[in-house]
């Protein structure tokens, strides 16, 4: 499961917080050793994939006529 957080921070730009939860089905001790390296990889694309699309996320945030711009409705 990938988790993503965005928080403001103290200087007007915006902590992003990822986390990726792994949770072997099945397995023993030995087996899931022999998977760590690939649990690695996959983690780190899946982290660098979602990095990617950080900035995208928000352009289309600040172009949304939803977003808070301080305007009162």
């Amino acid at each position: 499961m990938t988790t993503i957080e965005l928080a403001d921070a103290p200087d007007e730009s915006t902590d992003v917080s990822i986390t990726l939860t792994h949770e072997p089905l099945a397995g023993g001790l030995l087996r899931r050793r022999r998977q760590r390296k690939t649990v690695r990889k996959v983690a780190q694309g899946t982290i660098e994939s979602e990095l990617d699309k950080v900035a995208d996320h928000v352009c289309q945030a600040e172009q949304s006529p939803d977003s808070a711009d301080g305007s009162s409705a």
